[in-house]
């Protein structure tokens, strides 16, 4: 085997050993991942005024982000809703946002989950903003 053979057969396995690596730290961070969206989301609803809490997530991730149970927190009761923690994307830059689902499987609104969302959120014409509550009225009909 040649030398060029052998530095192009190096390359390859180690673009291939990092996107292992990268692929199995992606897989067993997501819990880890989760839990820190939890508790940043479930601070910002905090400031909101509102008084549920994001408490776990509630399966898997669905086409716009990912699922969460909601419960009240004095009692720590459920709150028969279910809250959907999604990303708006503005250019290249991302913006996390809480959409906050009642019980009757409409959005009740859609918190912003930094500053930088909340002023997307000002920008967005109200038919793009009504089609993602379309969208999320939409998801929580599904089976899950």
């Amino acid at each position: 085997m040649t030398e060029s053979r052998r530095g192009v057969l190096f390359c390859c396995a180690w673009i291939g050993s990092c996107l292992l690596a990268g692929c199995l730290l992606w897989f067993f961070t997501q819990s880890a991942r989760t839990n820190f969206l939890l508790r940043s989301a479930n601070r910002v609803i905090a400031r909101s005024g509102d008084s549920r809490r994001l408490l776990a997530a509630d399966g898997r991730a669905g086409e716009l982000g990912t699922w969460f149970t909601l419960v009240e927190v004095p009692e720590n009761r459920a709150a028969g809703g279910r809250a959907l923690v999604f990303t708006l994307m503005d250019g290249t830059r991302a913006a996390s946002c809480a959409a906050i689902v009642g019980a009757d499987k409409k959005v009740e609104k859609i918190i912003p989950l930094s500053a930088y969302a909340e002023m997307v959120l000002e920008k967005l014409p109200e038919p793009v903003y009504r089609l993602y509550v379309e969208r999320i009225t939409a998801m929580t009909g599904r089976k899950r």
